[in-house]
């Protein structure tokens, strides 16, 4: 079971990018989540280390990022 904030970031991400990789601007992904620069990196490598996604390519401004099944299960049975 995922906390309230990652469940926030699989939920937004879901909306933007429901198939397949995307690129995000890190700034403007924090500005969207309402998260500072490390907490939604802390986030993401959480996500990522639990299977909900895989991120491509990150550097100090970018992620690219791909949500994966397991997380678009997590949604479905929160509705």
């Amino acid at each position: 079971m995922l906390d309230k904030t990652n469940a926030k970031i699989i939920n937004k991400l879901l909306k933007v990018c429901p198939n397949g990789y995307k690129v995000f601007e890190l700034d403007e992904l924090c500005s969207v989540l309402q998260l500072k620069e490390d907490e939604l990196k802390e986030c993401l490598n959480y996500l990522k280390d639990n299977e909900f996604l895989d991120i491509k390519y990150t550097d100090d401004s970018v992620v690219c990022l791909s949500l994966l099944p397991k997380a678009k299960v997590e949604e479905e049975v929160k509705v």
